[in-house]
């Protein structure tokens, strides 16, 4: 049996410690400054949205998904293509609501195919402004948290390293 199956901790992990640390604490720290400039308290699906945004740009930012440019057009189709479906009347979870709620993370990946933003977290901001509903105030929460962690990623792209 292959012993490296085993292990618990990411192999490069005794070499890069600091890195690691550095990492998770800025995404921590680029997410709460985001969460404290907004107010979206009662919107935790969208909340899971910019978390795992977080994770994208500290954990992995030389990915393409990681770009300022992807991540604030994943974030805003996200937002357009909720916002578009929650205008379609339907109960809470009924079978129209999951449909509509199928039909904008459907919209958010075509939109981000197409206009070259991919985004994976854009798709479930598209699923979270479908089901809270669309609001100014919840709209531009977003884009302030959105805005905040792509000039993070700007600002400390170059002391960042492929944590996966």
């Amino acid at each position: 049996m292959d012993k490296s199956n085993f292990n618990l901790l990411d192999k490069n992990f005794k070499r890069y410690w600091k890195q690691y640390l550095f990492q998770s604490f800025l995404g921590g720290i680029a997410l709460l400054l985001g969460l404290l400039l907004i107010s979206i308290q009662k919107s935790p699906v969208i909340i899971s949205s910019l978390g795992a945004t977080c994770f994208i740009v500290f954990a992995t930012p030389g990915q393409y998904s990681s770009t300022e440019r992807n991540i604030l057009g994943g974030h805003f189709i996200g937002i357009l293509s909720g916002s578009l479906f929650n205008l379609i009347p339907h109960g809470n979870y009924d079978y129209r609501a999951v449909l509509i709620y199928a039909g904008a993370v459907v919209l958010s990946i075509f939109l981000m195919a197409i206009t070259d933003t991919e985004h994976p977290p854009g798709s479930a901001t598209a699923l979270g402004m479908t089901i809270q509903g669309f609001s100014i105030k919840l709209a531009g929460s977003m884009a302030i948290c959105v805005l905040v962690l792509a000039i993070s990623h700007y600002l400390f792209k170059d002391r960042l390293r492929d944590l996966l």
